[in-house]
């Protein structure tokens, strides 16, 4: 689960498949282009949540501690 959220992921998770159907059936792309839009979305996903989760580590790594 990695944004700590599962019906969040799940939407996460099916927007490649989403833009493969899609495409398909309302841009009227061929199979194998609809493929790599797919992929590209895929491959966009995968960078901006390892992106996402990178930078939310950097925050709490950086936040003082706050002990007395």
């Amino acid at each position: 689960n990695p944004l700590n959220n599962a019906f969040v992921s799940t939407l996460v998770a099916a927007l490649p498949v989403v833009a493969l159907l899609g495409s398909i059936a309302f841009l009227k792309i061929r199979i194998h282009n609809s493929a790599l839009l797919a992929l590209s979305v895929a491959f966009l996903i995968a960078i901006g949540v390892t992106a996402a989760l990178i930078f939310l580590m950097n925050i709490v790594r950086s936040k003082p501690s706050s002990s007395d």
